[in-house]
C-alpha cells in the first residue's frame, strides 16, 4: 500500500508516467505475489516455507519500485558486471 501511496504522490507532485512506469511495473509485479498467496486458500499451511519466500518477493518489488520513485533503482549485481547501468540507474551495491 505504501508504494501505491508513494506513485500517487509522486504523479500528484508531477511526475511523468514515463518516470512512474518502473514503480508502477514493480508495483504489478507486486500485487500478483500477494493476490497468489491470498488467493491459494491455505494461506502457507501445507508450505510456509514456499509462502514466505513468495511474500518476501512481493515485499522485494514494493521497496524496489520505492528505490525507482527516488531514482536509486538498483542493478543486480551479476548485472552490473555485465553491462554499465543505463542512464539514471544507481547501482546500489557499488554505492554502499
Amino acid at each position: 500500500m505504501q508504494l501505491i501511496a508513494d506513485i500517487k504522490d509522486a504523479k500528484d507532485k508531477g511526475t511523468s508516467d514515463a518516470d512512474l512506469a518502473v514503480a508502477r511495473d514493480y508495483q504489478r509485479k507486486a500485487q500478483f505475489y500477494i493476490d497468489f498467496i491470498m488467493s491459494e486458500n491455505s494461506m502457507g499451511f501445507h508450505a510456509p516455507e514456499e509462502s514466505l519466500r513468495i511474500l518476501s518477493d512481493g515485499i522485494n518489488m514494493c521497496r524496489l519500485g520505492q528505490l525507482a520513485l527516488r531514482g536509486e533503482h538498483p542493478v543486480p549485481t551479476h548485472l552490473a558486471q555485465e553491462a554499465a547501468p543505463a542512464a539514471g540507474v544507481v547501482n546500489v551495491a557499488q554505492k554502499y
